[in-house]
């Protein structure tokens, strides 16, 4: 209330109108002074995420989240949010989840990046983005990556009460504990299952009933005819036609591909000449012990790259022959590989074995993809000429020759 009052200065009404999101901040600033002149109105930003659902496809492609599950982490400010009780949420699910099945994002508040500063967040989060974070970056709009998103996990911000509202599936990380006094607020937290310990989203939790939201978010796609009634009324201008809430425009993601992966065949069934191969891929240190560790080159672990019973080449070549002298000298520096591969110019891959052979291969996925079914390829007694990978947005073909 000490906030409300300073309304009032000298015995005068400092603002002209205040514009209110619901009925019940009407009276609250009543209480304060009768004289204060508030208008109701829906919340344009909420408004704006409605009318980009149209354009959802575009906010995924940005966040390279077509053909998987996007799971949006937001985070406000303080020792009660997200990101303050269990800063390695992002690095934890990131990790455990199937890369090729899922796309992880996050969203920090403001006051996150100012008072810790960009250096130190992304110091924070470096692992997490090493495995694949897509993080919305400082000062730049977070709700194409609400629009993208299939679920939102997320704290007592207000973030939440927007992806309620807009329909998303929202589990909670984090409740504000002792910050949060605003009952409409409490009862929507109230509502809201839990984030499981383990952070497995086996089950995604159903969108939260409108009844709920209604409480926070007054008559919602309204808000543009209303504001621009208000504000073209004090300008003494005539209203101009009215227009309904424009798409939120493409901003900035800071995406990285992992630089390593834990694949585990989950099924194989092979003919004379051909094999289906569905594997599923994670960015785990550690995991299933039949499963193979792969990564690039360009990794910055060292441990992980001397580890790795695969490795690929992170970057362009511009012949063939550079591509397998590389190769084979990845080979010669990192024994514990039994392969390594790379993309020669004309988008062949040219993979280099530990028993000296090098093979060629035509492929429609990924060059980590390809390298860890080439893995399991060279693993095998009868070799066979194409392999089909099922891998999520991963799948594709790969021929070996």
């Amino acid at each position: 209330m000490s906030g409300l009052a300073g309304l009032v200065k000298n015995g005068r009404v400092v603002p002209h109108t205040v514009v209110v999101a619901h009925e019940r901040q009407v009276a609250a600033l009543k209480s304060v002074d009768p004289r204060v002149r508030a208008v109701l109105t829906a919340d344009p930003c909420l408004d704006r995420i409605t009318a980009s659902a149209t354009h959802r496809h575009r906010y995924r492609r940005a966040f390279d989240a077509d053909g998987r599950r996007m799971v949006l982490l937001c985070s406000t400010w303080g020792p009660h949010s997200l990101f303050g009780t269990d800063p390695r949420l992002a690095e934890r699910l990131v990790s455990s989840l199937p890369a090729d099945e899922y796309r992880v994002a996050m969203t920090l508040h403001p006051n996150v990046w100012q008072r810790h500063g960009p250096l130190q967040v992304r110091a924070w989060l470096r692992q997490a983005s090493t495995a694949g974070l897509a993080l919305v970056p400082p000062g730049h709009d977070w709700r194409q990556a609400m629009v993208a998103a299939d679920v939102v996990i997320s704290d007592h911000g207000s973030l939440t009460s927007y992806a309620a509202a807009a329909g998303k599936p929202v589990l909670l990380a984090a409740d504000g504990g002792p910050e949060v006094v605003a009952p409409p607020l409490s009862r929507l937290l109230a509502s809201l299952p839990r984030l499981p310990p383990d952070g497995l989203l086996d089950t995604v939790p159903t969108p939260v009933a409108a009844s709920t939201v209604a409480t926070i978010f007054h008559r919602p796609g309204t808000a543009a005819a209303t504001m621009n009634t208000l504000f073209y009324r004090i300008m003494d201008l005539p209203l101009p036609d009215p227009r309904p809430a424009e798409p939120i425009p493409l901003g900035e993601v800071e995406l990285s591909d992992p630089t390593h992966y834990r694949t585990t065949v989950r099924d194989a069934s092979t003919s004379a000449t051909d094999a289906r191969l569905t594997i599923r891929r994670t960015t785990a240190r550690d995991g299933d012990p039949g499963g193979s560790l792969s990564a690039a080159d360009t990794t910055p672990d060292i441990a992980l790259l001397e580890s790795a019973s695969a490795i690929w080449a992170d970057f362009p070549f511009h012949s063939r022959e550079s591509a397998t002298a590389h190769i084979r000298s990845l080979l010669s520096r990192l024994p514990g590989a039994r392969l390594a591969t790379a993309k020669t110019p004309d988008g062949t891959v040219v993979a280099a074995l530990r028993d000296g052979s090098l093979i060629s291969a035509t492929t429609t996925t990924t060059l980590s993809a390809t390298t860890a079914a080439l893995h399991w390829w060279s693993t095998q007694a009868g070799r066979p000429r194409r392999i089909e990978v099922d891998a999520g947005a991963a799948s594709g073909g790969v021929e070996p020759r």
